[in-house]
């Protein structure tokens, strides 16, 4: 009876050592294909794109009567936030970010008027209530854009209507620059 219990006691513990190798031997397979996903993830990032918001003026009163502006920065699949300013027209966030840009935004496979991304900055009022309204967005194409010179200054902000026009209320105050990276960048 005692080897039939110390027999079983040995297999049990092979079992959960077995078990557990296993369980090892597939997180460490998940942690490799997530490292290899990592590495070419980084080696499609061709350079990258800073972006600082300084400011905005002129912005709408919204609804509520009080307009608690942010900003939205968006380029690729990136999007950035700007902190909320509560009850202001004028605001000043002073934020800087930086985007990586990804060789699939320069591409020059697909047709002319898709070949580069787009940095979109967009105004937000932030409501506690309800959804948060469209202040105005400016769309700014990469492509506009010179490697290493910064581009700065008052952009209008457009609104899209109903109607497919687009009016313009409030600027929005930027820099940016584009950094691309020599081909054998590591």
């Amino acid at each position: 009876l005692v080897c039939l219990v110390a027999r079983l006691v040995f297999l049990y513990v092979h079992y959960v050592l077995w078990t557990r190798t296993q369980g090892d031997v597939k997180r460490e397979s998940l942690r490799i294909q997530e490292d290899m996903h990592a590495h070419r993830e980084r080696a499609r990032v061709v350079g990258t794109l800073t972006v600082k918001v300084s400011r905005a003026r002129d912005l709408p009163h919204s609804k509520a009567d009080t307009t608690d502006p942010y900003v939205e920065v968006t380029c690729g699949e990136e999007k950035l936030y700007c902190k909320t300013l509560f009850d202001q027209l004028n605001p000043i966030w002073d934020e800087e970010f930086c985007l990586y840009i990804q060789s699939s935004q320069l591409s020059t496979d697909p047709p002319p008027s898709e070949r580069f991304a787009n940095l979109k900055v967009t105004v937000m009022d932030a409501d506690r209530l309800s959804s948060d309204d469209l202040i105005g967005f400016i769309s700014m194409p990469l492509s506009s854009l010179v490697d290493g010179v910064e581009a700065g200054g008052w952009h209008r902000l457009e609104v899209p209507t109903a109607s497919s026009e687009q009016y313009q209320q409030g600027q929005v105050h930027l820099c940016v620059r584009l950094d691309l990276w020599p081909p054998d960048h590591d």
